[in-house]
């Protein structure tokens, strides 16, 4: 009977060890960024909509007064825009601005003391990305910190020729130096995908959605969304995927086979400039794809695409869905960020997000969407790809910019 009791003990725990993981990873991957609980993150998107239009009205006046403040930022847990301020006697102008008077803003507002005007940061900030084009230093990442009111140039490496010829002359600039955590190094080895192809007969083709996997079974990555040109239909994922003449499959998140083949990724100048590639759907792809994003951690397992949206507010959520990591969720750190790679590869215009002292990106996830939730957690707006990380920041090519030098349009109904 001893022995009966003993079982039923171990299994009760079990049963409530195996729930307690259960409620943790279903838990919100916007949830998990704001440290809240699900039922909070309805009224803190309200909030955070609310401080993103103060902050662009903010963003306009101070445009003339770009000497007497440093730029701004959002802070959704205290519902506050952030003002840098370097001359406090203009902030009487700025408050009673008919803007911000008739609409009430003043009450979202907090001056913040700070020494480095927006017209010395850019400045800066022009002077260094100069520096770069000259010296051309490999995984270098180099932004505007609002919340630090300067200029960020993270590095893996400085004692490399470029690197330190670069960092010594960006000094006089007085920017902050932060050493970059390296990725794992198994997660930077090259992956074979292991997997069998599905057999037709026996297995249903899956739909096919944006933030699912994609293979050339010589590496992984992940699809962004689809896109088309006139009557061609593209899926649009990270450049650096290209494997010349080999086609694409789709792998649905936890799967161990690859299912339909997508077609190939068309060469073109853009690929290099800017990290983003199409691949030309064949007939057959075009049926199965879905313009919705993949979320299957959480009940809100699809995710409406209401269009694009381009982010302009630091402090801003942005999240992304991929192969390896799925939906993960950062803050905005910077905008129009320039990041070089271990070639030595400059890419412009970027925005990095991310979450202190986490990972939420990992090899695989390079082309996946970029999004941010909407008023519900089942309707987001597309914000662009994922298409790169460190340990700590991961980077994303705007909408914008793709929709633009792709010459494509963003596919808004399903196919």
């Amino acid at each position: 009977m001893s022995n009966i009791y003993f079982l039923l003990n171990t299994l009760l725990l079990l049963f409530f060890t195996l729930n307690k993981q259960s409620l943790v990873l279903t838990r919100e991957a916007l949830a998990e960024l704001w440290n809240v609980n699900d039922a909070e993150i309805l009224n803190l998107l309200a909030i955070e909509e609310q401080l993103i239009i103060v902050d662009r009205t903010l963003q306009l006046l101070l445009e003339s007064y770009e000497s007497s403040f440093g730029g701004t930022y959002i802070d959704v847990k205290k519902e506050k825009v952030l003002i840098n301020t370097v001359d406090s006697s203009k902030v009487p102008i700025i408050l009673n601005s008919p803007e911000i008077k008739l609409n009430n803003y003043s009450r979202f507002l907090d001056f913040v003391p700070a020494e480095k005007s927006f017209t010395k940061l850019k400045y800066n900030f022009i002077k260094i990305s100069d520096l770069i084009k000259k010296y051309r230093p490999f995984q270098i990442q180099c932004y505007i910190d609002m919340k630090l009111n300067n200029i960020v140039i993270g590095y893996t490496n400085k004692y490399s020729d470029p690197n330190r010829k670069f960092i010594k002359s960006a000094e006089k600039y007085k920017p902050i130096f932060i050493r970059l955590r390296n990725q794992d190094p198994e997660d930077e080895k090259p992956k074979a995908f292991q997997a069998q192809i599905a057999s037709r007969d026996i297995d249903i083709i899956p739909k096919i959605f944006n933030g699912d996997g994609i293979t050339t079974f010589e590496n992984d990555c992940s699809m962004g969304f689809p896109a088309r040109n006139n009557d061609l239909i593209y899926i649009v994922t990270a450049a650096h995927c290209y494997k010349e003449n080999k086609l694409f499959y789709h792998i649905p998140w936890n799967s161990n086979k690859v299912y339909a083949q997508l077609g190939q990724m068309i060469k073109s100048e853009h690929m290099a400039e800017y990290d983003f590639g199409l691949i030309k759907l064949d007939e057959n792809a075009t049926k199965l794809i879905s313009t919705r994003i993949r979320n299957t951690d959480s009940e809100h397992a699809e995710l409406n695409v209401e269009g694009g949206r381009i982010i302009t507010s630091h402090g801003a959520h942005a999240c992304k869905s991929g192969l390896t990591t799925h939906v993960t969720c950062g803050y905005v750190v910077g905008l129009n960020a320039i990041v070089t790679y271990i070639d030595s590869k400059i890419v412009e215009n970027l925005v990095l997000y991310g979450k202190e002292n986490s990972t939420i990106s990992k090899g695989g996830d390079s082309g996946g969407s970029v999004f941010s939730y909407l008023q519900t957690l089942s309707n987001v707006s597309l914000n662009g790809i994922h298409i790169g990380r460190s340990i700590d920041l991961s980077t994303y090519l705007p909408l914008d910019l793709i929709l633009s030098k792709g010459e494509i349009e963003l596919v808004k109904t399903p196919l």
